[in-house]
């Protein structure tokens, strides 16, 4: 396992009792915690972190804890924010379980804050445990990190095969926000392998989900997408048109970093053309 869970260094008995301890902290949480779980992370990546602290941790009556923190701002386009708050939630992880939320997250900001390769050795192997364990909600959000990772790494056929599960698994528990993610993730790994009916196909339906959910900032990053695949094809009208959404929703929404790429790649195609 990782440097970060010292606990389970070297050695296969700490790593099975770790999955052991997993398992029946899953056995310990209602089915309606898991739902207000996963209803706070989905709200939180719509830039609605108001709302999202009002789930779980709301309902106990606690504050979030750092561990809450990196998944939004990392949403929310402020990896280095998110890493910076990540890094002591893991040191500070009070039992494994929540190390290995924690570690979760912390890759992702890495993902997102220029270190895929980093991001995907980590969830790779935060990934063996949550599928030896009944957190199968987590499962989801892990594979559609790594499979985010491995697409920034260039690892198509990796990340297309890790995207294809968790989607597959999000549609059976109905995760509405995860399956609008991968189907977006694999457009972006279909339109780098130039396969461009795929990848339209996969952005058109992320688009479809997220708008219905109103998950504006995921939606915003699928415009993004889209508008880069028809750059690529040198559909200008269609470009502009989906970067310029895009745009618009980052501004209003205050994402950081995000639309200052999009207005470069939007005043490029438009010096090119």
């Amino acid at each position: 396992m990782s440097t970060y869970f010292a606990h389970s260094e070297n050695s296969a008995g700490a790593k099975h009792a770790l999955v052991q301890y997993l398992k029946s902290v899953a056995d310990r949480l209602p089915e309606v915690s898991r739902a207000l779980f996963e209803e706070s992370r989905t709200i939180g990546v719509r830039g609605r972190a108001d709302r999202a602290r009002e789930g779980p941790a709301g309902a106990r009556g606690a504050r979030p804890g750092p561990r809450r923190r990196p998944p939004r701002y990392t949403s929310k386009g402020d990896p280095q924010e998110s890493v910076r708050y990540g890094e002591p939630a893991v040191e500070k992880a009070p039992t494994p379980a929540d190390k290995v939320w924690a570690q979760t997250s912390l890759a992702y900001a890495w993902c997102r804050a220029g270190e895929p390769a980093k991001a995907a050795a980590v969830l790779s192997e935060l990934l063996s445990l949550y599928q030896a364990t009944r957190f199968i909600g987590n499962e989801v959000w892990c594979r559609i990190y790594l499979g985010e990772a491995q697409w920034r790494c260039g690892n198509y056929g990796m990340a297309r095969e890790t995207l294809q599960g968790g989607l597959q698994l999000a549609e059976q528990l109905g995760m509405k926000f995860f399956v609008g993610c991968a189907h977006r993730f694999l457009g972006e790994v279909f339109a780098g392998e130039q396969l461009g009916a795929e990848a339209t196909a996969h952005f058109e339906t992320s688009i479809e989900i997220l708008e219905r959910i109103r998950s504006e900032n995921e939606l915003a990053l699928a415009y993004a997408g889209y508008g880069r695949l028809h750059v690529r094809q040198g559909d200008r009208g269609r470009a502009q048109e989906y970067l310029t959404r895009a745009l618009e929703i980052f501004e209003r929404l205050g994402t950081p970093r995000e639309p200052d790429s999009v207005r470069q790649e939007l005043d490029d195609w438009r010096q090119r053309t």
